[in-house]
């Protein structure tokens, strides 16, 4: 009898302790995804405006947790843009998002530059910024990533091609990397995935948009072997055509179904 009352008592703690601790992680600031292609164009200049991403974390049942930031100082003013996204991966549907747009006037609790003793203005960088919008909206971010059982980990970007089952999977953009073509043109963006065994299949496409381009840079691989994240950048001009502003799309996608030959 002791001993199944010692039993149970350690199955009750354990429930107690463990199972919120996967649902209540301690959440922290996001990481600055670095893609080697656009590290140098971070901060301002007049080539590419690459728009950051933060990954986060995923939930055991395919939901993948991300945050997207957009802060530039154009010829009209400063810009921020960002946004957090709980996306199902399965569904491809947005479950919950939050947003902050903010052009030309920015309050006083999101700054882009910090001003040095000799009067000159220094870039604060992502990281810095992502931390202060983080920091003020703390509570209900936690409070969503809670809500949808996000674990946040390190997230890894991995490369195509992927070996899976037996089966050899790659991706990529129709139009790859093209920067020849005005500002005016539009174009149909395709993305195609292909599985030697079971053929092909369109994962993501916009049709008659203004766009230089794009490309496939990765994906993130989740809890559920069959679904992962696809990481897409569209090449998009700006409103005087330069810097190229790269918008990403994560897309979720399975690596078993949807094929044909």
């Amino acid at each position: 009898m002791r001993k199944a009352i010692i039993i149970l008592s350690f199955i009750i703690v354990s429930g107690g302790v463990l199972f919120p601790k996967f649902l209540k992680p301690g959440y922290y600031v996001p990481k600055l995804l670095v893609i080697p292609a656009y590290t140098a164009y971070f901060t301002p200049n007049d080539q590419y405006n690459p728009q950051k991403i933060f990954p986060i974390g995923w939930s055991r049942d395919g939901k993948f947790a991300y945050a997207i930031l957009r802060d530039w100082d154009d010829a009209i003013g400063n810009i921020i843009h960002f946004q957090l996204v709980i996306q199902d991966m399965i569904e491809n549907k947005v479950l919950w998002k939050f947003q902050l747009t903010y052009d030309l006037e920015i309050p006083k609790d999101y700054q882009l530059y910090q001003l040095e003793k000799d009067g000159t203005k220094k870039y604060i960088g992502a990281e810095t910024l992502l931390r202060m919008i983080w920091n003020k909206n703390k509570k209900t971010f936690i409070e969503k990533l809670t809500k949808y059982e996000i674990n946040q980990v390190k997230q890894v970007m991995k490369q195509f091609p992927i070996t899976y089952n037996k089966d050899v999977i790659d991706c990529g953009m129709n139009l790859g990397n093209q920067q020849n073509v005005s500002k005016d043109q539009t174009a149909d963006l395709a993305v195609t995935m292909v599985s030697l065994k079971n053929g092909l299949k369109t994962v993501w496409s916009a049709k008659a948009i203004k766009t230089y381009g794009g490309k496939v840079e990765g994906y993130f691989a989740g809890p559920l072997n069959e679904y992962i994240a696809v990481v897409i950048s569209k090449y998009i001009p700006s409103y005087a055509g330069y810097p190229v502003e790269v918008v990403p799309v994560i897309q979720g996608v399975s690596i078993e179904q949807g094929f044909k030959k």
